[in-house]
């Protein structure tokens, strides 16, 4: 099995765009039975003063499969650009992936949005599959006006800080303090903004 002794280590992000960059790929990064230790973000995105960048992922963004990654986090960064995930979620993590950020999850600046549609923002399933955070879900930041929008079909079984989850057969959800600075964005959701289900738990503790 590919990484069970020693983790993988990368200096830098495994993907950065910046100066108006525009990506359109199916996803970013698939971990399969690997151990990954982050101290950058996996996903940097930069824009210039008058060229936004842009990703859009036909599938979940961050897809992990009986994979473990650790990063002290912000696991992606955002400075004025643009992600759309047009099927998935953000973050996906199934048979038993654990991830475990000692930081804030997403950082967003200067008007940055998340997009998500048909799906949530972060899904969490199968026994022993845990997202551990730390710090605050999203930590907005810049100038103000970023923004993070889902849109998707599960019905909310909780509303945690104001946020509707989804946690069902088995699954769990506890947020507190989920956002920095409030006042520098906003998350709007139609249906849950987080999935955990058989097994699944997603732990944010806002530190």
């Amino acid at each position: 099995a590919v990484g069970t002794v020693k983790l993988i280590q990368h200096a830098g992000s495994l993907l950065e765009a910046s100066d108006g960059a525009s990506i359109t790929t199916q996803k970013v990064m698939r971990l399969d039975t690997a151990l990954l230790e982050a101290t950058a973000p996996i996903i940097n995105l930069i824009s210039s003063p008058n060229k936004e960048t842009s990703l859009t992922t036909a599938q979940s963004t961050i897809d992990l499969i009986r994979a473990k990654v650790t990063s002290t986090g912000p696991v992606v960064a955002m400075d004025k650009s643009f992600i759309n995930v047009t099927n998935g979620a953000l973050i996906n993590l199934t048979y038993g992936s654990n991830m475990i950020v000692t930081g804030d999850l997403i950082r967003m600046l200067s008007g940055s949005k998340i997009n998500v549609v048909n799906g949530p923002l972060i899904s969490v399933a199968g026994a022993g599959s845990l997202l551990d955070v730390s710090g605050a879900l999203v930590n907005f930041g810049g100038s103000g006006g970023n923004k993070i929008i889902v849109n998707n079909s599960i019905a909310p079984t909780a509303t945690l800080s104001g946020l509707p989850v989804s946690a069902t057969y088995g699954g769990s959800v506890n947020i507190s303090n989920p956002i920095k600075n409030p006042s520098l964005g906003s998350i709007s959701v139609n249906g849950s903004l987080i999935s955990a289900t058989n097994g699944g738990k997603a732990d944010i503790k806002g530190k």
